[in-house]
C-alpha cells in the first residue's frame, strides 16, 4: 500500500511530506501527481490503488475539481490539504470523507505524526493479512 501526492504547485509543505513518508516507509511506495490528468490517469491504471491520497488543493477552483473526482477515491485514505480555513471550503472538503484535514498554511508536523500513524496501521494490517493467508 502506497502512498500518493497530488500538489499542482510545488508547496514546500507538500515536499517535507514526501520525504518524510519516503523515510518512514522504506517498503512502501510513493507517487506524485502535479495535474488532475495525471490524477486520473493513476486511478484508471490497473491494479492497485495506492492506501493513502494526500491532496493539495491550491485553490477553491482546484478543490472543486478534486471534489468532482471523489469517486475515483472511494478505496484510499484521503489526507486533504485546504487553501483556505472558510467553513464553506471545509464544507465542501468533508462532502468526499477525507480522514484528515489540514490547512495549506497549516503544521506541517501534525500531518506528518498522521501520516505516520496512517502508514502503520496500514503497514500492520497489510502484514497481517499476508500472515493469515499464508
Amino acid at each position: 500500500m502506497g502512498v500518493l501526492f497530488y500538489s499542482s504547485k510545488k508547496a514546500a509543505a507538500v515536499e517535507i511530506l514526501q520525504e518524510y513518508v519516503c523515510t518512514l516507509a522504506s517498503d512502501e511506495q510513493s507517487e506524485i501527481c502535479r495535474s488532475c490528468e495525471e490524477l486520473i490517469q493513476r486511478f484508471h491504471q490497473p491494479g492497485k490503488n495506492p492506501g493513502i491520497t494526500v491532496l493539495c488543493a491550491a485553490d477553491a477552483e482546484e478543490l472543486n475539481a478534486i471534489i468532482s473526482l471523489a469517486d475515483l477515491f472511494a478505496n484510499t485514505q484521503l489526507v486533504l490539504i485546504l487553501p483556505d480555513r472558510r467553513l464553506v471550503t471545509v464544507g465542501k472538503a468533508l462532502s468526499i470523507g477525507p480522514r484528515f484535514i489540514t490547512y495549506s498554511d497549516g503544521c506541517v508536523e501534525d500531518t506528518k505524526a498522521v501520516l505516520g500513524k496512517m502508514l502503520s496501521r496500514n503497514s500492520k494490517e497489510h502484514h497481517g493479512s499476508q500472515a493469515a493467508s499464508g
